[in-house]
């Protein structure tokens, strides 16, 4: 599906009302899951976001030639990754 459902949903209504424009997009590119932050910050998620609050997870910061290899790959991904 490309519309955000369940309690995602919920949660990118209330994000994009505090934020502003929040961009998120779908792909089968990767297995992990990864919050961007302006092009700079990456966040690997370990668990489904989802199960986010109710089971233990893990959410590392990713640094130097790691962070920057990612943001390299999902630069050329989000291109073609459909909106959500």
């Amino acid at each position: 599906t490309t519309h955000p459902q369940g309690d995602f949903a919920n949660a990118y209504k209330k994000l994009q009302q505090q934020r502003g424009k929040i961009e998120s997009k779908l792909s089968d590119h990767f297995h992990d899951r990864y919050i961007l932050v302006d092009g700079k910050a990456c966040y690997q998620v370990g668990g489904s976001i989802k199960d986010a609050g109710t089971k233990a997870m893990t959410i590392g910061r990713k640094e130097d030639e790691t962070k920057d290899e990612i943001l390299k790959v999902v630069e050329g991904v989000w291109l073609s990754a459909k909106a959500v």
